[in-house]
């Protein structure tokens, strides 16, 4: 068994040289950038996650402002996600209905 693994240990040290070694082997690449040279255009959408908040409920004296700036953003995939901060806020059915009659 102590003969099975020293072969291994030996065949992993040869296999996988300790870092330094290729560290120090490796010269420091130069990279130049050309930014007159156009070689893609970039295909990506904006995207947006707006997290409930009551700042953003309607009557907010910023409501308007916000979901029109969301508006003039022009994203293509927003998302409006209700989460842990403000869990009342989330869904009118997480409260008793008793409640809210009252």
């Amino acid at each position: 068994m102590f003969s099975f693994r020293l072969l291994l240990f030996i065949l992993l040290l040869f296999v996988f040289p300790p870092a330094r070694s290729v560290v120090a082997a490796d010269s420091p690449k130069e990279v130049k950038v050309d930014w007159q040279k156009q070689e893609r255009v970039s295909k990506t959408a904006a995207s947006l996650q707006v997290v409930v908040m009551p700042p953003l409920r309607r009557g907010s004296p910023i409501h308007q402002q916000a979901f029109q700036s969301l508006k003039d953003l022009e994203a293509h995939y927003v998302r409006f996600v209700s989460w842990v901060p403000y869990p009342n806020l989330r869904s009118p059915l997480s409260r008793c209905p008793e409640k809210l009659q009252k």
